[in-house]
């Protein structure tokens, strides 16, 4: 990969929100150098050992976003169940249309979604689907980052019980050596669509393996009530019980849940990824992450699907996250927008395993954004980090980089497709589903 040097950059520390003017330079996928003090900060340089040099035009290089939780594939039903409660949605549109869904249908829905992403300045993803291989293909092929959670569920009788254990362990060990932009992970789609035994099998392999778990939980009005009735046990108290949370892990959604619940997922190093606009669209209800937050739980934010958001925006969610927090507190100072601005980098990251990709430091990924601060929806630059998560949207990234790689810069792409055929793709593959 190149070394490219950012100049006449204003650069954010993600850790203490302070801002300054400087230049980056990255070799291959890694920062190698961030200054603060040179003094050609401001020009282009006479070296051959860039590639490139950008003149950032005294713009904001940032950590990129990582969206903590999507269903990526899911493109392609954006719009297709809408004004439906989260079971008759599921049950209803999602599940009997995905049957239909062939695995390279799968390869495009997910490469439609990471056009979204990159231009909102998103470089990786936490996501869960079936055909995992083909989603899997699409990140790797648009040198996109993604943490992969095996989304098994059944388990109901004991062939089909068997078959899903043995595709956990046979995927598990295939797919974390595919690409260093991957991570798999074990987990399940949720406690209610998964048999108990599933579930005491996953955490056999859990603990064997010595890794942490993924689940959807606590998402819906009644989820837990429900959990209750089968096991004695809301799901947080049923999956520590089964050892899955022995290694730690995270959960999405966790809407619905109790101080004793969160005293589970404390003790565990149970991390969430919470989903504002997609809990509110669908009245889910309101995650209590000020909570997490003071039980030092990690928090990152996720977009969910594109079929109950009905975007992958990272702005939104941060505006959302800030606004629900303080509607469901009634106080105004909950959130604070630099607090989200954190959780939608670093916290993401950390959740989805991505250690190295937490700031912008010598040694980290080359995982960044550039910000235009001359829009209109920047101006004046009272407070940029304010700016940022109450007015910034995707127009606002100008340029967005994974690995060291520029894989979107002034609206146009840098990936094995162009829009027109992800496009074209994407309504064929609609079309036929609903047909």
């Amino acid at each position: 990969m190149a070394k490219i040097r950012f100049y006449n950059a204003r650069i954010l520390n993600i850790k203490t929100g302070e801002i300054k003017n400087g230049t980056l330079t990255t070799n291959g996928p890694l920062i190698e150098t961030v200054d603060y003090k040179a003094k050609d900060q401001n020009t282009a340089i006479k070296s051959a050992d860039f590639e490139r040099q950008i003149d950032c035009e005294n713009n904001l290089l940032m950590p990129s976003f990582k969206n903590a939780h999507s269903h990526s594939p899911m493109t392609i039903l954006r719009a297709s169940a809408e004004n439906m409660a989260l079971m008759d949605w599921l049950y209803k549109v999602v599940f009997p249309h995905e049957a239909k869904l062939l695995p390279e249908d799968v390869y495009w829905g997910a490469m439609l979604a990471i056009l979204e992403m990159l231009k909102g300045g998103i470089t990786a993803t936490f996501d869960m689907y079936f055909y995992t291989q083909n989603v899997i293909k699409a990140f790797v092929d648009a040198g996109f980052k993604a943490s992969i959670c095996c989304a098994i569920d059944g388990g109901k009788t004991p062939e089909d019980l068997d078959k899903k254990l043995c595709r956990l362990r046979d995927e598990y060990d295939r797919f974390n050596s595919i690409s260093p932009l991957v991570k798999f992970y074990a987990g399940m789609h949720a406690e209610y669509t998964a048999s108990l035994d599933i579930m005491k099998g996953i955490s056999r392999f859990t603990n064997d393996k010595k890794i942490p778990f993924f689940t959807h939980m606590s998402e819906a009005v009644g989820e837990s009530e429900a959990c209750v009735e089968r096991y004695g046990k809301t799901p947080s108290a049923l999956f520590a019980s089964l050892g899955l949370w022995n290694y730690g892990g995270g959960v999405y959604h966790a809407v619905h849940v109790s101080d004793s619940d969160i005293a589970l997922m404390k003790k565990h190093k149970v991390g969430v990824g919470t989903n504002p606009c997609c809990n509110a669209k669908i009245a889910s209800g309101i995650a209590p992450i000020t909570k997490y937050l003071e039980n030092d739980i990690v928090v990152g934010v996720g977009t969910d699907g594109p079929a109950s958001n009905n975007s992958i925006s990272m702005f939104k969610e941060m505006y959302m996250l800030v606004c629900t927090q303080r509607l469901l507190l009634m106080k105004p100072d909950a959130m604070p927008a630099f607090r989200v601005l954190q959780a939608s980098t670093m916290g993401s990251a950390t959740l989805m395993g991505f250690n190295n990709a937490l700031s912008l430091e010598k040694g980290q990924d080359a995982d960044l954004i550039l910000l235009s601060l001359s829009s209109p929806n920047m101006q004046p630059e009272a407070d940029i980090p304010n700016n940022i998560v109450y007015a910034g949207d995707n127009s606002n990234v100008l340029l967005t980089m994974c690995n060291g790689k520029v894989l979107y810069e002034n609206g146009k792409f840098n990936l094995p497709y162009s829009e027109d055929e992800i496009y074209k793709r994407v309504g064929e593959i609609r079309k036929r589903i609903f047909a």
